[in-house]
């Protein structure tokens, strides 16, 4: 049993609505490219700003989480980043629409290092709590799309943000209560204790492959829903395009819950170093595919890439854990994040000019061979690992009971 239930589950629902947030403008881009008369160059410029603001300011909030406490930047993500939704929506023009996201993509940042140095220090399983936190955010990215291409089509865009924001602001208070508000690290869960510092190299390497990961996965979602609704075969005919491509990128995503779950079991019972190498290897194939998939081929390659790349997720993390010390916890995992969705953010601008100058379908390949590079240098991770030295609690994935909750 993952301990303490009431703390995960208050802070998966806040990983879930941050990926919602961060997702809501993909499938809005064709009503908001003909509100605002540009195209997808324009368009995936302004969502740069957006990502780009959330990787970038993931390490200054990893430093502050360090100082503050995690418990009090979540609070401020979720006030301000519901906030911005809301001012998004009454943008007049292209320009105020991309600075409000811009200040959206800030209040973002915030979550990762805080959410998961929360969860880091607090739960137990820490492989399998990684693995339900990264449920939440797959539900995020999964129904986010759907349900706001819904309520897009259903009333407008500015009302489907004002709908979204709404449940940031209904899970504050509940936060608020979720109680246990220590934030000290179970001993020897992970096998990093308060005078063991990083280990800087092979911290490195983690973060790079968490970097060109991040690329890969901003190019390919901002631009699949779309893709979708030019190729969804005629699978949900009777929808309207917009609609079928968030449903089709539901349906896809959703299996990466699954795949969370399962990369979290598996984290606790091999190495994690190896079994990151193995799934992403595993990913590397789909991402081709798609390319030349539509219709029910297209959706099953789509799905098999989210469950295998959603599997990489909490294992992942837990290398971030595992090679950072305990007071270096939440930078760690600021500069993760940091290079995932701060380097991941110019996948936007580069799927748009990759679909502008050829075609939708080039990006596929495009983002594979970034992902062939992660798998790379995973398997530079494996071999510095072996030659490392850590502490023996380190292999040790048998966690102790926790004193008090």
């Amino acid at each position: 049993m993952i301990r303490p239930r009431k703390l995960l589950a208050t802070v998966t629902a806040a990983h879930a609505l941050n990926h919602a947030f961060l997702l809501a403008f993909p499938p809005l881009l064709v009503p908001l490219m003909n509100e605002f008369k540009t195209d997808l160059v324009g368009g995936g410029a302004a969502m740069t700003g957006l990502y780009l603001a959330s990787g970038l300011g993931a390490l200054p909030a990893g430093w502050l989480a360090d100082r503050w406490g995690p418990r009090r930047l979540i609070h401020i993500f979720l006030g301000g980043a519901s906030l911005c939704l809301i001012l998004t929506s009454f943008a007049p023009d292209l320009k105020t629409m991309s600075v409000s996201i811009l200040f959206l993509g800030l209040f973002c940042s915030l979550y990762h290092p805080s959410g998961l140095s929360l969860i880091s220090k607090r739960c137990v399983p820490i492989g399998r709590a990684f693995g339900i936190h990264g449920i939440g955010g797959n539900l995020g990215l999964a129904f986010g799309p759907f349900l706001v291409a819904q309520l897009s089509s259903m009333f407008g865009w500015r009302s489907a943000l004002m709908v979204l924001a709404s449940a940031g602001i209904v899970l504050m208070p509940l936060f608020a209560w979720s109680g246990d508000r220590q934030e000290r690290s179970p001993e020897g869960e992970i096998g990093s204790r308060p005078d063991i510092g990083p280990n800087h190299l092979s911290l490195g390497l983690a973060i790079a492959c968490q970097g060109l990961l991040g690329f890969c996965y901003r190019g390919i979602l901002t631009f699949l829903p779309l893709y979708f609704t030019a190729r969804h075969g005629g699978l949900l005919e009777r929808m309207d395009p917009i609609s079928a491509g968030g449903l089709l990128t539901s349906l896809s995503l959703g299996i990466g819950v699954a795949g969370q779950y399962f990369g979290g079991w598996l984290s606790n019972r091999t190495s994690p170093e190896r079994l990151f190498s193995i799934l992403l290897l595993a990913t590397l194939p789909f991402p081709f595919l798609m390319a030349f998939g539509e219709g029910l081929p297209l959706l099953a390659c789509a799905a098999l890439f989210a469950f295998f790349f959603f599997a990489a997720q909490p294992v992942g993390n837990l290398l971030i854990a595992r090679h950072s010390g305990e007071a270096w916890r939440s930078l760690g995992f600021g500069f993760s994040f940091t290079a995932s969705f701060g380097f991941g953010s110019f996948a936007a601008l580069a799927g748009g000019w990759i679909a502008e100058k050829r075609s939708l379908a080039a990006l596929f390949p495009a983002m594979g061979s970034v992902l062939a590079l992660g798998a790379v240098v995973s398997l530079l991770l494996v071999r510095q690992t072996r030659k490392g030295r850590f502490p023996a609690s380190i292999s040790s994935g048998t966690p102790p009971p926790l004193s008090s909750t």
